[in-house]
């Protein structure tokens, strides 16, 4: 009878043990199947015309969600969406989670910083450029160059100093297109006088379409400004990850091909 107990408390144990290894197993692959969970991160951006974008899911900021879901090692997916201004600023003061890459902060309304997170370190810094027609340059001083002249703008945009001015003149009016690419065609045809835009997509038209004899792009930019990363819904460690990786990227060999390749209009 003894023997037959002690039989028994030892089945009554080893299935005790195998069944709390099991608990820990499938604790263990429950728990690493939680961490290997992608959450998926909107990189939102209303930079839709080239380098940013150059084809439909092609351009800088498409490579730029690449490399920095690759650098995430499976921790976050970021996923491009191209939207207008107005949508962009839209999305950004609610509670949801977004990236906003190529941003100024002054841009948001946001010197100081305290409105959103942002990346500590500039992506890259720009300059938009005034361009105007080689038979009629504009050799740009100030708004005051654009005196009874048709500036092609793009719609939704602000332009420091010059929206202001114009609305303050009565010869000199402001013609929106919806791309930058349709006011190099409206400067070429003279239906605009002169326009502005970032030097990136100056260079990139200038190489793509040979405009060198036919346009002029005055020495003197509009404004230079640090394009960001802007980061919503307080998600620190999202800041935290980017600054990590935006802070190592200029002496990435990676990342430095991908900038040359935009940056010479390849």
């Amino acid at each position: 009878m003894r023997k037959a107990l002690s039989i028994l408390v030892t089945v009554i144990i080893n299935v005790t043990v195998m069944i709390n290894l099991g608990l820990v197993i499938i604790s263990a692959i429950f728990t690493n199947a939680l961490a290997q969970v992608t959450e998926i991160i909107p990189l939102i951006t209303y930079h839709s015309h080239v380098p940013f974008v150059t084809s439909t899911n092609h351009g800088l900021t498409y490579d730029l969600a690449t490399y920095l879901t690759e650098k995430s090692n499976g921790r976050y997916k970021f996923q491009v969406r191209t939207m207008s201004r107005p949508r962009v600023d839209t999305l950004i003061t609610s509670a949801r989670t977004f990236v906003v890459p190529w941003v100024d902060p002054i841009w948001l309304n946001d010197l100081k910083e305290t409105k959103y997170l942002w990346t500590e370190k500039t992506l890259i810094p720009g300059e938009n450029v005034v361009i105007s027609r080689q038979n009629n340059k504009i050799n740009y001083d100030g708004p005051k160059s654009f005196t009874g002249l048709k500036f092609g703008g793009v719609r939704g945009h602000h332009y420091v100093e010059i929206d202001d001015f114009i609305s303050q003149t009565e010869n000199t009016v402001r013609i929106d297109s919806d791309r930058h690419l349709s006011n190099i065609q409206k400067l070429i045809n003279g239906l605009i006088d002169v326009t502005v835009m970032p030097t990136s997509a100056a260079n990139y038209f200038f190489s793509e379409l040979d405009l060198s004899d036919s346009l002029f792009i005055a020495t003197t930019p509009h404004s230079t400004y640090n394009r960001k990363i802007l980061i919503t819904n307080e998600r620190k460690d999202i800041r935290d990850f980017l600054d990590q990786i935006t802070l190592k990227m200029t002496e990435d060999t990676n990342w430095k091909t991908t900038i040359r390749y935009y940056k010479n209009g390849e």
